[in-house]
C-alpha cells in the first residue's frame, strides 16, 4: 500500500523502537494485504 508519507514512516520508525505487538500486527496486516491482492499472471 503506497499511502505512507515521510511523516508516517518517521512515526512508524519511532513506534518500532518500542517493539509493540500492535505495531508488528499492523505491519503483518500490510504484508498480507499485498498477498491477498496479488493477481496471478496465469
Amino acid at each position: 500500500m503506497g499511502y505512507r508519507t515521510d511523516n508516517h514512516a518517521t512515526k512508524l520508525a519511532d513506534l518500532m523502537e518500542y517493539n509493540l505487538k500492535s505495531v508488528r500486527a499492523h505491519l503483518l496486516r500490510e504484508e498480507f494485504q499485498r498477498f491477498w491482492e496479488y493477481v496471478s499472471p496465469a
